[in-house]
């Protein structure tokens, strides 16, 4: 079991000399588009919410209006 942890342990530190020298701009590119995506995501999130917290409101102004127009 020790030698699959050495060979894990030692392909691990190849791969990250390997990565910080050629794959590094490239993962450093992915990265940077999900943060993008991430937060394109969360600002449309939150037009969304913006709409529906209107549209709820408008619907309580209608259903306040009703009962007072009927009340009288």
């Amino acid at each position: 079991m020790h030698h699959v942890l050495g060979s894990i342990l030692i392909g691990a530190a190849i791969f990250g000399s390997a990565t910080k020298n050629k794959l590094r701009p490239v993962l450093r590119k992915a990265v940077k588009g999900g943060l993008i995506v991430q937060r394109e995501a969360q600002r449309f999130g939150r037009n969304i919410r913006a709409g529906a917290d209107e549209l709820v409101a408008e619907a309580r102004a209608d259903i306040d209006r009703e009962n007072q127009g009927g009340a009288h």
